[in-house]
């Protein structure tokens, strides 16, 4: 009965973040804010107004059998998407930290919070391979986390130039490649390093959750077991993506969406890869 409950929480949250997904773009005025905080949920094709029968996360999408109940036109996949992904990493998160783990119950709320937010990444860069506005609503969580930890400050402050460090270079180096082999402005996307700033933010707790000493040696090795496992990671997604045949026209595959995969493996992991690939 727990887990169903934070899995309806879960999902009531999906529901929200896609409202979140699809109303919020590059400009953002207080026209959309309000929208958002007071406005009423409506048919994106016919504009009719929703009724509450039909803003059930999951149940109402089957129900209606993916199709709105006033104009009949099939409903984005992407609203179904982020309830059910939602509800699962809720539900995983809360057994894993709260649970396997055993961390305080304030961090396992944070981590969820991160988590819902990691997920609305993974399918905005998915959908539109750009993330100027979810990329901002990252920064909330982190700041909460360095105000509540303060052993943590020159931690983030030190992965942060690391693993951002290391992904401008690459960003550079495939500029410059795919400048000179194929004619195109970027091989890497911009948002991508971003990331990768962020997620060095958050590196300390790798050592924190798997009991790793802090060493610079640590550090390296972790960050090179990222990097070779995201590009494994994006590698498996481009292949999916091929074999479903939904790789968009543009030829983009999604690599933020690796490195979060990545990140959340190493967290639980990254104690077993590093003895595994560093022993031999």
């Amino acid at each position: 009965m727990e887990f169903l409950i934070i899995a309806i929480l879960g999902a009531c949250l999906g529901s929200l973040w896609s409202v979140l997904f699809f109303r919020l773009q590059d400009n953002i005025d207080w026209t959309v804010i309000k929208s958002i905080l007071i406005g009423h949920s409506y048919c994106p094709n016919c504009k009719h107004r929703l009724k509450r029968y039909n803003l059930i996360p999951v149940i109402s999408y089957i129900r209606q059998k993916w199709k709105c109940s006033f104009c009949n036109k099939q409903i984005n996949k992407t609203y179904i998407t982020l309830e059910i992904l939602t509800a699962i990493i809720t539900v995983a998160t809360y057994y894993l930290w709260f649970f396997v783990a055993h961390i305080e119950i304030y961090q396992v709320v944070l981590w969820i919070l991160i988590n819902w937010l990691f997920v609305l990444l993974i399918v905005y860069d998915f959908q539109k391979h750009e993330l100027h506005v979810p990329i901002r609503f990252i920064s909330v969580p982190l700041v909460l986390w360095l105000t509540i930890s303060s052993w943590y400050l020159q931690l983030a402050l030190s992965g942060t130039l690391l693993w951002g460090g290391i992904y401008l270079f690459i960003y550079r180096i495939a500029k410059i490649y795919a400048k000179h082999r194929y004619g195109m402005d970027e091989g890497f996307g911009q948002w991508d390093v971003w990331m990768a700033f962020l997620l060095g933010a958050m590196s300390p707790l790798i050592f924190l959750y798997n009991g790793l000493p802090l060493e610079l040696l640590n550090a390296l090795q972790i960050l090179i077991i990222f990097v070779v496992l995201s590009s494994v990671v994006w590698l498996l997604i481009a292949l999916f993506q091929k074999i479903l045949k939904i790789t968009k026209d543009t030829g983009v595959i999604a690599f933020i969406p690796a490195m979060i995969i990545s990140f959340w493996i190493m967290l639980i992991y990254g104690d077993t890869l590093i003895n595994l690939i560093f022993s031999i």
